[in-house]
């Protein structure tokens, strides 16, 4: 599996300073409320990220238990381990489609916003199953289409306007594995039961317009396109998207909704 370009060099440290407390915090909660109620004892964390999620499900984790957080990019796991420290996390760079772990090794398994990137969805959803023990709940979230996440549509539109050669899975973003029928074929074709998905909204909080900007130019999905562009093409498209910001949701305190799905189900 190769690594998407998001989760390389400065842009991990970028994602979780400009998008970690604003944009993934509520939604790690939110997974933490769906389990904290479950008897958890060995627990996987797939695509881990900067860590948002591994910091709280730690917390559940008992004391004879284990807890693996992985993650396919080293850079990645690296601004994790900076951030939470808890020696109950074992951190293992892990491809998702090829997990090491022996079959039935855990009660859980968890990923937030990674299954997106995963190349082979159905290989990967196998492996999960394969390491789930039986009725283990594997748990997982994916953000909605597009147009429930207002952001992102605005973000898009300027991209558009301001340049012209804007390849399509960029304007699509994060946000093209949400056919909520898609995703119930592809756990039920790797032997999932009792299949649950639900659409989440969230607010999104900003401090200032610029955390916005920063988050959408250095720690996203789009940097690595941006930032190939010329500097005065950089500018002109951060000032335009600036405006926009403005005219929409003001400069400072911006509350702007999103929109997940959030799926569960069981070995």
């Amino acid at each position: 599996m190769s690594i998407p370009p998001i989760f390389k060099g400065d842009v991990p440290a970028n994602y979780e300073k400009y998008s970690g407390a604003s944009v993934f915090e509520p939604y790690a909660l939110h997974l933490i409320e769906q389990i904290q109620n479950d008897k958890i004892k060995n627990v996987l964390e797939i695509a881990c990220g900067t860590g948002r999620v591994t910091n709280h499900l730690a917390k559940l984790i008992p004391d004879n238990g284990i807890f693996y957080a992985t993650d396919i990019s080293v850079d990645m796991v690296t601004v994790a381990k900076k951030i939470v420290a808890n020696k109950k996390i074992k951190w293992q760079i892990e491809d998702a489609q090829a997990l090491s772990f022996d079959n039935a090794s855990f009660d859980h398994v968890v990923c937030q916003f990674g299954v997106m990137f995963f190349q082979d969805k159905s290989k990967a959803f196998a492996e999960v199953n394969r390491v789930l023990e039986m009725n283990g709940k594997f748990i997982f979230n994916t953000w909605d289409a597009i147009e429930y996440n207002p952001r992102a549509v605005l973000v898009k539109r300027v991209m558009r306007d301001v340049f012209n050669d804007v390849p399509e899975e960029l304007i699509k973003g994060v946000h093209f594995f949400s056919d909520k029928k898609e995703i119930r074929q592809l756990l039920e074709k790797a032997g999932f039961k009792n299949i649950h998905i639900m659409a989440v909204q969230k607010l999104s909080n900003y401090n200032t317009v610029d955390d916005i900007i920063n988050a959408v130019t250095t720690g996203s999905f789009s940097s690595a396109f941006l930032s190939e562009k010329s500097i005065e093409q950089q500018d002109i498209f951060r000032q335009v998207l600036k405006n926009e910001i403005i005219g929409s949701y003001g400069e400072k305190n911006i509350t702007i909704p999103m929109q997940a799905l959030v799926c569960q189900c069981t070995k």
